[in-house]
Protein backbone atom coordinates (compact mmCIF):
# COMPACT_ATOMS: atom_id res chain seq x y z
CA UNK A 1 0.00 0.00 0.00
CA UNK A 2 1.26 3.80 -0.78
CA UNK A 3 0.58 5.81 1.99
CA UNK A 4 1.50 8.69 0.78
CA UNK A 5 0.77 8.47 -3.25
CA UNK A 6 -3.08 8.49 -4.65
CA UNK A 7 -4.75 5.77 -5.56
CA UNK A 8 -4.01 6.82 -9.61
CA UNK A 9 -0.22 6.91 -8.44
CA UNK A 10 -0.62 3.61 -6.40
CA UNK A 11 -2.07 1.98 -9.68
CA UNK A 12 0.72 3.21 -12.16
CA UNK A 13 3.20 1.61 -9.34
CA UNK A 14 1.95 -1.69 -10.40
CA UNK A 15 1.28 -1.41 -13.69
CA UNK A 16 5.58 -0.50 -13.39
CA UNK A 17 6.55 -3.84 -11.76
CA UNK A 18 4.05 -6.09 -12.15
CA UNK A 19 5.35 -9.07 -14.05
CA UNK A 20 7.80 -7.38 -15.40
CA UNK A 21 11.82 -6.95 -14.94
CA UNK A 22 13.69 -3.85 -15.22
CA UNK A 23 14.62 -4.36 -18.87
CA UNK A 24 13.84 -3.39 -22.50
CA UNK A 25 11.33 -0.20 -22.05
CA UNK A 26 11.86 0.20 -17.94
CA UNK A 27 13.32 3.16 -18.24
CA UNK A 28 10.15 4.48 -20.43
CA UNK A 29 8.03 3.02 -18.08
CA UNK A 30 9.45 4.22 -14.63
CA UNK A 31 9.75 8.05 -16.62
CA UNK A 32 6.27 7.74 -17.62
CA UNK A 33 5.22 6.87 -13.84
CA UNK A 34 7.78 8.87 -11.71
CA UNK A 35 5.53 9.89 -9.28
CA UNK A 36 4.23 6.52 -8.40
CA UNK A 37 7.90 5.36 -8.14
CA UNK A 38 8.69 8.74 -5.76
CA UNK A 39 5.92 8.41 -3.81
CA UNK A 40 6.80 4.39 -3.40
CA UNK A 41 10.33 5.51 -2.65
CA UNK A 42 8.85 8.07 0.13
CA UNK A 43 7.00 4.98 1.81
CA UNK A 44 10.54 2.95 1.63
CA UNK A 45 11.82 5.34 3.48
CA UNK A 46 9.88 6.12 5.80
CA UNK A 47 9.64 2.74 6.64
CA UNK A 48 13.95 2.17 6.75
CA UNK A 49 13.78 5.73 9.02
CA UNK A 50 11.37 4.17 11.65
CA UNK A 51 13.56 0.54 11.64
CA UNK A 52 16.58 2.45 12.29
CA UNK A 53 15.20 5.28 15.16
CA UNK A 54 16.67 3.97 18.52
CA UNK A 55 13.62 4.99 19.86
CA UNK A 56 11.47 1.59 17.79
CA UNK A 57 14.78 -0.56 18.41
CA UNK A 58 12.52 -2.89 21.04
CA UNK A 59 9.59 -3.61 18.43
CA UNK A 60 11.76 -3.42 15.48
CA UNK A 61 13.31 -6.85 17.99
CA UNK A 62 9.87 -7.94 18.62
CA UNK A 63 9.25 -7.92 15.11
CA UNK A 64 12.58 -9.79 14.29
CA UNK A 65 11.35 -12.44 16.48
CA UNK A 66 7.98 -12.90 15.23
CA UNK A 67 9.73 -13.35 11.66
CA UNK A 68 12.64 -16.13 12.84
CA UNK A 69 10.70 -17.36 16.22
CA UNK A 70 13.74 -16.28 18.09
CA UNK A 71 13.89 -14.54 21.24
CA UNK A 72 14.08 -10.91 20.61
CA UNK A 73 16.67 -10.55 23.10
CA UNK A 74 19.33 -11.96 20.22
CA UNK A 75 18.08 -8.87 18.44
CA UNK A 76 20.36 -6.71 20.49
CA UNK A 77 22.59 -5.55 17.43
CA UNK A 78 19.62 -5.35 14.69
CA UNK A 79 19.80 -2.03 13.12
CA UNK A 80 22.61 -0.64 15.39
CA UNK A 81 25.69 0.41 14.81
CA UNK A 82 26.75 -3.09 15.27
CA UNK A 83 24.82 -4.63 12.27
CA UNK A 84 25.83 -3.73 8.50
CA UNK A 85 25.96 -0.08 7.68
CA UNK A 86 22.86 1.40 6.14
CA UNK A 87 22.53 4.58 4.63
CA UNK A 88 19.76 6.37 6.36
CA UNK A 89 18.52 7.15 3.09
CA UNK A 90 18.99 3.74 1.33
CA UNK A 91 21.69 5.82 -1.01
CA UNK A 92 24.12 2.92 -2.87
CA UNK A 93 27.69 3.52 -2.27
CA UNK A 94 28.71 3.74 -6.00
CA UNK A 95 32.38 4.34 -5.54
CA UNK A 96 32.38 0.86 -3.74
CA UNK A 97 30.14 -0.81 -6.20
CA UNK A 98 32.46 0.79 -8.73
CA UNK A 99 35.79 -1.60 -6.94
CA UNK A 100 33.82 -3.95 -7.03
CA UNK A 101 32.82 -4.33 -10.83
CA UNK A 102 36.60 -3.20 -11.29
CA UNK A 103 37.45 -6.39 -9.35
CA UNK A 104 35.40 -8.62 -11.50
CA UNK A 105 36.97 -6.77 -14.46
CA UNK A 106 40.58 -7.19 -12.85
CA UNK A 107 40.15 -11.09 -11.65
CA UNK A 108 38.67 -11.76 -15.82
CA UNK A 109 35.02 -12.05 -14.86
CA UNK A 110 34.31 -9.03 -17.04
CA UNK A 111 36.06 -8.36 -20.19
CA UNK A 112 35.12 -5.01 -20.63
CA UNK A 113 35.34 -1.45 -18.06
CA UNK A 114 31.63 -0.57 -16.67
CA UNK A 115 30.85 2.44 -15.24
CA UNK A 116 28.27 2.09 -12.57
CA UNK A 117 27.23 6.04 -12.58
CA UNK A 118 26.26 5.82 -16.33
CA UNK A 119 23.70 2.62 -14.90
CA UNK A 120 22.80 5.04 -11.91
CA UNK A 121 19.69 7.00 -11.84
CA UNK A 122 19.43 8.27 -7.65
CA UNK A 123 16.83 10.76 -8.66
CA UNK A 124 13.80 8.97 -7.46
CA UNK A 125 15.08 8.37 -4.23
CA UNK A 126 17.10 11.52 -3.26
CA UNK A 127 13.53 13.52 -4.61
CA UNK A 128 11.82 10.86 -1.62
CA UNK A 129 14.07 12.27 0.63
CA UNK A 130 13.60 15.60 0.22
CA UNK A 131 9.94 15.13 1.07
CA UNK A 132 10.91 13.82 4.28
CA UNK A 133 13.05 16.97 5.84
Amino acid sequence: MIATGSTQNAEALVRVVKGRSLGGDAWERLKKNRAAMVDYMEDVLTVAHWFLDPKNHDEVAQIASKITKAPPERFGWLFTNKDNYRDPNLMPDLAALQKNIDTTRDLGFVKKPIDIKKFADLTLVTEAAKRLK
